[in-house]
């Protein structure tokens, strides 16, 4: 994949210059893009780029501004890896810049274990192994392109160090002599994410798994904040703690039913006579809840019924089996009946002992579902965070 980069530019100056909330941010970061590139030209500009969000929204605004120039970057963006960096990190920071069709001039000059040392380039979302290790690799960097003065930074004022920056600030005068430039120092969060999805922009995979934060291995975990509580409804509208039923049909299926409520003896009907996941067949059989049941949410088996037009089948799955078995329980709760109204021993049953079941894999949501942007940054750390109720 690859944008166009005519199509990069008119749709971000476009929103820069919309009515939607986010416009005056898209303009603010594109001026100061603008005015960088106007007083030091495209060849002594770069780009600090380590795969985090922040970072890859400061990439599309930079190549935005790059083509409506009709320039291509002279310069390699910048990347400093951390000590163990994620695998789809890494995939990531490898795929982008060919997306943007940008190289990237890497410096790893790490130690083997990661601090929580803030860094001078990169935004909130990647920190590095320290100041010596960022100052080391910025050497080397200017030590290859010496005529870069400027270097565009996607520090927001809400990351660590952040509060106090401008939109321009020049390092100090024991460390490498740069610009360094913060085109979205003003934005937050809510902000990041409304642009990148509001123009389709590629970001790592790892935002889509819980994670809002990222840096290296050892002190990134996914966000308690997005953690999906276990009777939360999942992605089908049902709650992991309900009732499955096993060792019926192979794939049960769902029809949706409507009751006619004319008068009192309503009957269900099929709402969909052929749903799509039976295209290749008629639906055959619905189980539906007698309208006598009375019953609470969840119908004895006798309180079912079959409307097919084929007892045999349903969408080609053979039900006749699962028929006789709801037949044969419903003959069985009779006998139990029967036997304690004669004073007979009561049925001894067998508690539901969850402990001997397999532990439920834990489900986030996106980083986009965040409600709170101050929560952005629960999930680094050296150990697993907990959230504080």
């Amino acid at each position: 994949m690859m944008f166009d980069r005519k199509t990069i530019a008119s749709e971000a100056y476009a929103l820069a210059e919309s009515n939607e909330p986010i416009a005056p941010l898209v303009k603010e970061a594109l001026d100061v893009i603008d005015d960088a590139l106007d007083e030091y030209g495209p060849d002594k500009v770069s780009l600090s780029f380590n795969g985090g969000k922040d970072c890859t929204v400061l990439l599309h605004l930079y190549a935005a501004a790059l083509a409506k120039r009709n320039v291509d970057p002279s310069t390699p963006a910048l990347y400093i890896p951390v000590p163990s960096p994620f695998p789809a990190l890494e995939a990531f920071i490898s795929s982008a810049p060919r997306v943007y069709n940008l190289s990237v001039f890497t410096c790893a000059t790490h130690s083997p274990t990661a601090t929580s040392a803030g860094s001078p380039t990169a935004g909130d979302d990647i920190q590095t192994n320290g100041a010596d290790g960022m100052r080391g690799a910025l050497e080397v960097f200017l030590a290859h392109f010496p005529t870069v003065e400027a270097i565009l930074v996607g520090t927001r004022r809400t990351d660590p160090h952040g509060a106090t920056l401008g939109f321009r600030v020049k390092t100090d005068p024991d460390w490498p002599q740069f610009m360094r430039i913060n085109p979205i120092i003003n934005w937050g969060y809510s902000d990041v994410w409304t642009f990148l999805r509001r123009l389709s922009v590629p970001y790592c995979s790892l935002y889509d798994d819980g994670y809002t934060s990222l840096g290296s291995t050892y002190n990134t975990f996914r966000n308690p904040a997005l953690l999906v509580a276990n009777d939360e409804p999942d992605v089908y509208g049902s709650s992991p703690s309900a009732l499955h039923l096993t060792n019926t049909i192979p794939n049960p299926v769902v029809v949706a039913v409507k009751m006619s409520i004319s008068d009192s003896s309503a009957t269900p009907v099929a709402s969909d006579p052929k749903p799509p996941y039976c295209a290749n067949g008629d639906p055959k059989v619905v189980l539906v809840r007698k309208p006598s049941s009375g019953q609470g949410d969840l119908p004895d088996l006798t309180s079912l019924q079959i409307i097919a037009s084929d007892p045999e089948t349903a969408c080609g799955i053979p039900v006749q089996k699962t028929v006789k078995r709801f037949e044969a329980e419903a003959a069985r709760d009779e006998l139990v009946d029967d036997a304690a109204t004669a004073d007979a021993p009561a049925p001894h049953y067998t508690p539901n002992n969850d402990a001997s079941l397999p532990a439920p894999t834990p489900r986030y949501r996106p980083a986009y579902e965040l409600a709170d942007g101050a929560h952005e940054r629960l999930g680094r750390g050296t150990h697993p965070p907990v959230l504080k109720t």
